[in-house]
């Protein structure tokens, strides 16, 4: 294990094609014991679902299921990719992270754009496969009872992103983190989701409904 494991880490590891994840990810704000499946989807599964998604895309889709470099793409399907990669650049292109003023560097960020909207899309659809398989299990929380499991998945994701990072981490996360900083990151690949904007019924032209979309 390569990391601290008192600090909270998840990644996945291409040389032994799975991912790791401390155990102290295991707790709040990503896990709690009792809560509703929709709420542990939201953290817990989009983690999980970002983190395969490296697997897929990028360095992964040179490596195979043992880790050994081997392209295993055919040439179309890396091909027809390109596109879906120009689109996601474009999807963060001159956008700035408004504390520094400093602008996110779209290119040295696209593999974990890609893993953040792609892991939304596994872990959404987790989360309904769950509501259809255990449709009796509570999906209420006291303080949001007027919000129903697809939202409530959505608000914990979004959630679990709340930090207070200071200005100059801000700036250390836009020049070097190959992340997008959490903010943006939230707004751009939730805004870019088809079944969040239904979910939260945000009309075309408002803040979060972005206008250049990836289709996914």
């Amino acid at each position: 294990w390569p990391h601290d494991w008192t600090k909270v880490s998840v990644m996945y590891s291409p040389l032994e094609n799975s991912v790791d994840l401390a155990a102290v990810v295991l707790q709040h704000p990503f896990y709690s014991f009792g809560l509703p499946s929709s709420v542990k989807m939201g953290t817990l599964g989009w983690i999980l679902g970002h983190e395969l998604n490296h697997a897929l895309y990028g360095p992964g889709s040179y490596r195979d299921e043992y880790g050994n470099l081997r392209g295993w793409w055919s040439e179309e399907a890396r091909e027809n990719f390109k596109e879906s990669e120009k689109c996601f650049m474009l999807l963060y292109k001159d956008q700035v992270e408004e504390e520094t003023g400093l602008k996110i560097n779209e290119y040295h960020t696209l593999n974990e754009n890609i893993a953040d909207i792609k892991g939304l899309e596994a872990a959404f659809e987790a989360h309904r496969r769950l509501l259809e398989q255990s449709p009796n299990d509570p999906q209420r929380l006291p303080c949001l009872n007027e919000s129903n499991p697809d939202k409530m998945f959505f608000i914990s994701l979004a959630y679990s992103f709340c930090r207070n990072d200071q200005l100059a981490v801000l700036r250390d996360i836009v020049r070097l983190d190959p992340h997008t900083p959490s903010k943006l990151r939230v707004n751009r690949h939730l805004g870019n989701s088809k079944t969040f904007l239904e979910t939260f019924q945000c009309k075309e032209g408002s803040r979060m409904n972005i206008r250049s979309k990836c289709e996914q």
